[in-house]
């Protein structure tokens, strides 16, 4: 005879984490039977009091489902028949963080379990500014696009100097996400290594970038002489082609060169004070040349000249380099000067300058110049250049201090191999540093898993002419974030084939690296099915589950003694799916009231299926029953010869059945 199983459902033990943005499945399953009827079965996912999902009535039931979730829930209905409760939820977003309870209800029992799910996003490659201060420096290293909170550390050496930071740490209201400051300032700056270290612990993300400072790197540029300005006196003519005439009380313009027009103007209100100063405004090449002013008053006149040069001050440089197959271009940017500026690389105290290329060339509209210089050096090592850029005229001396390293470009992809869910999106992550100097078009971004190419990006597009086969409209990155950074990979709808090593590799105008990590897919078993089959002294039973990745642990307890080498194992994979359907069975002879336990383990997924088989047996009160009534015979036997050809097919369906009843009174499973 066989009792109602025990129901209960299995929902994972740790804490489910998601990635912002994506979807998230929520695992939950449930016992099924022959008995079981969709039409009977309620289903409802809640995060603490409020509704995220209902089902009911063979149909979803959203009436009473908090607007936080419209539209981003759904069941797995298909495989509800399987014991497949779980839960996606799309797009989460921080505010999905906190404990999810999966209630199920059949005709063959009820139960609700309670777990926890945390959501995170990685932070952006952090970005670095700094500012001189009289005495010093100000270094400011922001980072943002994240969740939930960093921990950020900084080193001078090997030292921890982090308290003398200052952080600020602002959430976006709309997203959630966090936005990182942090900042220190340095005073007497010497050549010196910091190291500026983000780590976001529910990802494993751990951002390390080293910063370099030296005495003469930041340096700002001022003037070098003090500029002069003019007081005109008397004058005793009157220029041919003046820049502005002053007579009858007022500005007198008929005669202004066009070139000036709209641009000058006298001091009215001063020259009651001697002042015949002019004011040019937005001067420009064309403005140099030698200036008369020329003053007739009621006391004399005189007129006197002088030269007007003039200058611009050229930009900050900006460096540039791309990596050779021995070696390294640096190009040296700078614009909006004038005049043409001497140019000077040292490398230590060497003059290099003649080494390099310079290319110099002139707006036409503007008459400023936009210089470049580049420079090749092979087999690099760890240098010290200085870029030097002089505009004598406006007393402008600009310093740049170049450190290379043969490790300045470095990409960040996760330590440890990554696990996804067979059928979903897996995001793999990998950043790269930017800087104001970083270009699109120049970035070329490929992926691969061993000599496969996965995804491939240059010329600003993907490029997917050499995509494997196997990844055709599954792959995509993130082309709107490749500015902050981010080289990451979504690979849709994944399979146990996409388990193997990825490397990601990145080469920007900055430098070149690439980097290699494990991806592991994962795949829950269903809930397990047990299926019984009496023998002539026994019983065999054989419990069978599938849908799952990769081969799981099975073990058999009796009591508490492990009887797993007494049980066969049959696991075949799928030809097509690649997942693994699993059966285990035991052959029971001679059973008395015992208890067993069935474990299935899937490791990557933290799967633990527990389930308890108690038997018992009647044969002992079978017996006693047996000698009871074989007493009564000797006073039955007339009656019972009497009666015995008219009953006796009676008597032998007892006889079956009192048989069957020996071996197990029931069975009872779950």
């Amino acid at each position: 005879m066989f009792l109602p199983a025990e129901f209960e459902i299995t929902v994972p033990r740790d804490t489910l984490t998601g990635f912002y943005g994506e979807a998230l499945i929520l695992p939950c399953t449930f016992p099924v039977d022959r008995s079981w009827d969709l039409k009977s079965t309620v289903i409802t996912w809640q995060r603490g009091l409020d509704v995220v999902h209902s089902f009911y009535y063979s149909q979803d039931q959203l009436d009473r489902q908090n607007r936080h979730y419209v539209n981003r829930t759904s069941l797995f209905v298909q495989e509800m028949a399987r014991g497949n409760a779980s839960l996606r939820l799309d797009k989460v977003t921080p505010q999905d963080t906190g404990m999810f309870t999966c209630s199920v209800s059949t005709n063959t029992g009820s139960q609700k379990k309670t777990f926890g799910v945390k959501i995170a996003a990685f932070y952006s490659e952090p970005r670095l500014q700094f500012s001189m201060l009289t005495d010093g420096v100000n270094l400011l290293v922001t980072s943002d696009g994240g969740y939930p909170s960093p921990t950020l550390q900084w080193l001078m050496g090997t030292s921890d100097i982090t308290d003398q930071t200052q952080t600020r740490l602002m959430q976006d209201m709309e997203t959630g996400l966090f936005n990182v400051s942090s900042w220190m300032n340095f005073t007497k700056v010497t050549n010196s290594s910091l190291t500026f270290i983000l780590h976001n612990k529910p990802l494993g993300q751990d951002i390390r970038r080293d910063i370099q400072l030296c005495s003469g790197e930041a340096e700002i540029t001022v003037p070098r002489d003090t500029i002069t300005g003019f007081y005109a006196e008397f004058e005793i003519t009157v220029p041919k082609d003046p820049l502005t005439g002053f007579y009858g009380s007022q500005d007198q313009l008929d005669r202004q060169n066009r070139h000036y027009v709209n641009r000058t103007s006298l001091f009215i209100q001063e020259m009651a004070r001697g002042n015949a100063s002019l004011r040019l405004d937005k001067v420009t090449p064309q403005d140099a040349g030698v200036y008369t002013c020329s003053v007739s008053t009621n006391t004399g006149s005189q007129k006197k000249s002088f030269g007007v040069k003039i200058a611009a001050f050229y930009s900050e440089p900006r460096l540039q380099f791309s990596m050779l197959t021995d070696g390294v271009n640096l190009l040296m940017t700078s614009d909006g000067g004038y005049p043409s500026p001497t140019l000077q690389w040292l490398m230590g105290n060497s003059d290099i300058t003649n080494q390099t290329q310079t290319y110099i060339m002139q707006d036409t509209q503007t008459g400023l110049f936009n210089v470049s210089s580049l420079i090749s050096l092979p087999k690099v090592t760890k240098r010290f250049l200085t870029f030097i850029l002089l505009n004598n005229p406006a007393g402008q001396e600009i310093r740049k201090d170049i450190q290379l390293s043969s490790a300045e470009f470095e990409i960040t992809v996760p330590k440890d191999p990554l696990t996804g869910f067979y059928g979903e999106a897996l995001i793999l992550p990998c950043t790269f540093p930017v800087d104001s100097s970083w270009d699109l078009k120049s970035t070329v971004i490929t992926w691969q898993r061993g000599l496969d190419v996965v995804h491939s990006f240059y010329y600003s597009q993907d490029q997917l002419d050499r995509q494997n086969r196997h990844y055709v409209n599954r792959t995509s990155l993130f082309i709107q974030e490749m500015a902050r950074g981010n080289a990451s990979l979504r690979l849709d709808k994944v399979t146990p084939q996409d388990a193997g090593v990825y490397t990601c590799s990145v080469s920007t105008n900055t430098g070149s690296q690439k980097r290699s990590f494990g991806v592991k897919i994962a795949a829950f078993y269903s809930e397990p099915r047990l299926q019984f089959s009496m023998l002539t002294d026994g019983v065999n039973l054989q419990v069978t589950s599938d849908g799952g990745y990769p081969s799981p642990t099975l073990q058999w307890l009796m009591e508490n003694s492990d009887i797993t080498n007494q049980t066969q194992t049959h696991i075949n994979q799928d030809t097509e799916t690649g997942l693994y359907v699993v059966s285990s069975f035991i052959s029971l002879t001679e059973v008395t009231n015992s208890s067993l336990t069935f474990i299935l383990h899937n490791k990557p997924l933290g799967q633990d299926i527990r389930r308890d088989i108690q038997l018992y047996s009647d044969k002992n009160e079978r017996q006693g029953e047996s000698a009871y009534r074989c007493h009564g015979c000797v006073i039955l036997i007339p009656v019972f010869l009497l009666l015995s050809y008219a009953i006796g097919k009676y008597f032998s369906f007892v006889f079956v059945h009192l048989q069957a009843r020996v071996f197990f009174k029931f069975i009872k499973l779950f």
